[in-house]
């Protein structure tokens, strides 16, 4: 486990699961369910479940444009308020992982948030150097602060 490692965002991931603990490789599914990541029948199972439920918010992103070395994300989403977040997820696919041959995909490489986000707006993701290619994607989710409960999503390629 991680007893002693201390990361705010990742206890308040643990919280609406009821755990007193955290591990890893823990995978949280909506903030609701978990299991261990590295078990590809239980992750799919959870991730097929929860697809399975009926989408009660829509999001829409766009590229607006890439300026001082940050991506800017015009959004609209169907609800709004104080109670959500709007968190954005900027991942690349193909990368080379530290074992020979082998190449990962969705590794995250920024992770961004915009607080009681309004119905329309927009999202900045600092690029910290880094040029998008292709490879890049967005994952844009609107979140509840209270239970972590994921109420829409979308993905949208980067560049």
């Amino acid at each position: 486990g991680i007893r002693d490692y201390k990361v705010t965002g990742v206890q308040t991931c643990a919280l609406p699961i009821s755990q007193k603990e955290i591990y890893t490789p823990q995978l949280v599914v909506n903030g609701t369910k978990e299991c261990t990541g590295s078990n590809e029948k239980d992750v799919r199972a959870l991730i097929a479940d929860a697809l399975d439920q009926k989408e009660t918010v829509s999001i829409s992103v766009r590229t607006d444009s890439v300026r001082s070395d940050t991506l800017y994300i015009g959004y609209m989403t169907s609800r709004s308020g104080k109670e959500y977040a709007l968190r954005f997820a900027l991942t690349e696919n193909r990368v080379p992982s530290c074992k020979k041959g082998i190449l990962l995909d969705d590794v995250v490489r920024v992770f961004t948030s915009v607080n009681s986000p309004a119905g329309k707006g927009q999202g900045r993701i600092p690029l910290k150097g880094m040029k998008l290619t292709d490879q890049f994607r967005l994952t844009v989710f609107l979140q509840e602060k209270k239970s972590m409960r994921i109420v829409g999503a979308t993905r949208a390629n980067a560049n």
